[in-house]
């Protein structure tokens, strides 16, 4: 999967127009003052791959606003390009998207999620949130937060993902 652009429509400090952050092959940079909306970029890819987000839903929304919807768009190593999308009303929907068509392909949540499953290897929702929180999309001022644990509760945050590391570098170099 890569990552090929997110669209954010009323989430925090970005409004209801929501043109869309583009992304390149590789490594990309992410710059702007406080407050511009650096961290809320990688929050709604947390939220959309994982259903991880530090705080409820009302929170995630612009002030002044009762609605929002990221979309999450990407390549899929079949080559189609696919968008997950969060749309944000009282609960967190999730549908998948034919990027290319605009087609919505998956509508029911749990249907979304188990497809999410497959395709990333990663259980949507707690596995994957804790992976995205402890090891990918680490809070402000929390990137040795999990060390500084107890070593059972290290144990337990960094066996999974170092798990999961080690099943990713297999099926890649086999």
């Amino acid at each position: 999967m890569i990552i090929e652009s997110i669209q954010l429509k009323n989430i925090k400090s970005y409004d209801d127009e929501g043109c869309p952050i583009d992304f390149r092959h590789g490594v990309n940079l992410i710059w702007g003052e406080n407050g511009s909306g650096k961290t809320t970029i990688l929050e709604a890819i947390g939220f959309c791959l994982f259903d991880a987000l530090d705080y409820n839903l009302g929170q995630f929304i612009r002030e002044g606003e009762s609605e929002g919807e990221v979309v999450l768009n990407f390549k899929h190593h079949d080559g189609r390009s696919y968008a997950i999308v969060r749309e944000i009303r009282n609960t967190g929907g999730l549908k998948i998207r034919d990027a290319a068509s605009g087609r919505d392909l998956i509508t029911k949540r749990k249907d979304a999620e188990d497809w999410l499953n497959e395709q990333l290897g990663i259980e949507f929702g707690k596995y994957g949130r804790d992976l995205f929180q402890n090891a990918i999309g680490v809070a402000q001022g929390m990137m040795t937060g999990a060390f500084g644990v107890s070593p059972g509760v290290r144990k337990k945050i960094f066996d999974p993902i170092l798990r999961w590391m080690s099943m990713t570098w297999l099926i890649k170099n086999w």
